[in-house]
């Protein structure tokens, strides 16, 4: 006879379990494909969650902060659709059959980058971070200041 294991899992759990795989990943420079899209779910599960307490998600954030950037250097305004889609492309092609192209990514920048909104969106629920979250920023740091070096 065959026994079933079932456990009820809450959206939280969920999104917890795929942020901490991926901040996993991340952290020991592996599987960083599955890193981006296991943060890009959680991301979402956790902007949804933050959309239910009628609280801004990162998404929403650094939207506006683009568009706002945007008007401030080019004197225009920008599409937030467009911001957001471009956020949101490389998680999306690796998710999706979009093109069915091959693609041209930073891995590691844009592993970096949906793990900074999933990481804000969870602070914005919980109001804290966890160990490995403050280690992943570190590291993210470091790794931006390589790319983009103090003058």
């Amino acid at each position: 006879m065959l026994l079933m294991s079932i456990k009820r899992l809450t959206k939280t759990d969920i999104a917890k379990s795929q942020l901490d795989s991926a901040l996993t990943f991340y952290l020991e420079d592996r599987e960083l494909v599955s890193a981006i899209t296991l943060a890009g779910a959680a991301e979402e599960i956790l902007g949804k969650l933050c959309e239910k307490e009628h609280k801004p998600t990162s998404l929403e954030h650094r939207t506006k902060l683009a568009c706002d950037l945007f008007k401030f250097v080019w004197n225009r305004d920008e599409d937030e659709k467009s911001v957001r889609d471009s956020m949101n492309q490389t998680k999306n092609e690796l998710k999706h059959l979009i093109s069915g192209d091959a693609i041209d990514v930073d891995i590691e920048f844009e592993a970096g980058e949906l793990l900074e909104r999933a990481i804000g969106n969870y602070e914005r629920l919980f109001g804290t971070k966890t160990d490995k979250m403050c280690s992943f920023e570190l590291k993210h740091r470091e790794a931006s200041e390589r790319l983009f070096p103090k003058v």
